[in-house]
């Protein structure tokens, strides 16, 4: 934890709160003036109390900063194939650990690849040469897409499952044919569940 002393005093308080909770409901349920519907409300209440004094007690994520890769230039177009490979590693290292420490929920990356792939979406279809060129940098995209999700799902969270399962990855572009700036059969993938809000394995 980055605060362990304001988690352990936060902690000792919740579960003196949850002790007095628990001995007024006892004194409550057992009395003889609550009735049969208002005992099942505030058993179902209490219940609900429990679970989420028991998620709260479990042990916290490790969050640290990550270690950035070093590169020889800031600057895109003198990046060594290392250099860019590098770069898309520490972002990926940047949100995932931003995520892991809840500094943020929501993360973005931009990516303008390999060789102005811009102008190569807007090439002619019948140039077979450029087409295996921005095939080739579509499948660098796909590197990073997936270096991603498996840092996310290296991620085990309190409750047991991965960040990537507690998540929503999604990966579009703006157009689905560069050329004259269509929107039909946009492409589109999403990784991750939401925890269990959203069905997975659909084409």
């Amino acid at each position: 934890p980055i605060y362990p002393k304001v988690q352990n005093d936060f902690l000792s308080k919740k579960v003196k709160l949850g002790d007095l909770l628990l001995t007024d409901f006892n004194r409550i349920i057992n009395g003889r003036r609550i009735a049969a519907d208002d005992k099942v409300t505030l058993s179902n209440f209490v219940d609900r109390l429990q679970d989420l004094n028991t998620k709260l007690n479990r042990p916290a994520i490790a969050c640290s900063a990550p270690q950035l890769r070093s590169m020889s230039t800031g600057y895109w177009d003198l990046m060594t194939p290392t250099d860019q490979e590098n770069i898309f590693n520490n972002y990926i290292d940047i949100m995932v650990s931003a995520m892991a420490c809840d500094m943020t929920r929501v993360s973005i990356i931009t990516m303008r690849l390999f060789g102005h792939d811009h102008p190569l979406s807007h090439a002619d279809p019948a140039n077979r040469g450029n087409q295996l060129q921005y095939i080739a940098n579509t499948q660098k995209i796909i590197k990073v897409i997936a270096t991603l999700a498996s840092r996310m799902d290296s991620v085990i969270e309190a409750d047991g499952k991965s960040m990537l399962d507690h998540s929503i990855l999604y990966w579009g572009n703006e157009d689905s044919n560069g050329g004259p700036h269509s929107c039909i059969s946009m492409p589109a993938v999403s990784i991750g569940s939401a925890g269990g809000k959203l069905k997975t394995g659909y084409y």
